[in-house]
């Protein structure tokens, strides 16, 4: 037997906030960042001063039934998708845009589950995701493809 009405209306007034917060804020472009200098030793300037943007946001943050099919009953897995697009200023030409979605399958629970201790399961989790999809970001766009404008893997 799942949630009561009132447990699962109770759960989703934790987690929605939670989820939508996190989608707004500027720790996955710290962690992109982060993640191009230690891939690729690029470095972040002031836009004034690039040749080159790239532009990181956080699209999506989801909760996933990991088996099954009900949002309420089933263990839920959070999925987080990041783009990015590279810019270059000279012409203002995209030269890559892309999307890359990771999470923690493997950590799942329930809606109500989630919503213990005012989310703060829900906040590590999204913490934890937030890492390796902005690695992924910055080693798709810095070694998988380095001729993108001019962009030079400077480290060995």
């Amino acid at each position: 037997m799942g949630p009561s009405r009132e447990e699962t209306a109770r759960a989703a007034a934790v987690v929605r906030p939670i989820l939508e917060d996190a989608a707004a804020d500027d720790a996955f472009v710290a962690r992109f960042a982060a993640a191009a200098d230690s891939v690729a030793g690029v470095r972040c300037v002031a836009a004034a001063e690039a040749a080159t943007i790239v532009e990181v946001r956080i699209d999506r943050i989801d909760m996933h039934p990991h088996r099954g099919r009900s949002m309420v009953a089933d263990n839920l897995a959070i999925l987080v998708t990041g783009s990015a697009r590279v810019v270059r200023v000279c012409d203002g030409r995209v030269v890559y845009e892309g999307a890359i979605t990771g999470g923690s399958p493997k950590v799942t629970r329930t809606l109500v589950e989630w919503s213990a201790d005012d989310g703060r399961g829900l906040r590590d989790a999204i913490d934890a995701a937030l890492t390796p999809v902005a690695t992924a970001l910055a080693e798709e766009i810095f070694l998988v493809d380095r001729t993108l404008c001019g962009i030079r893997n400077v480290k060995p």
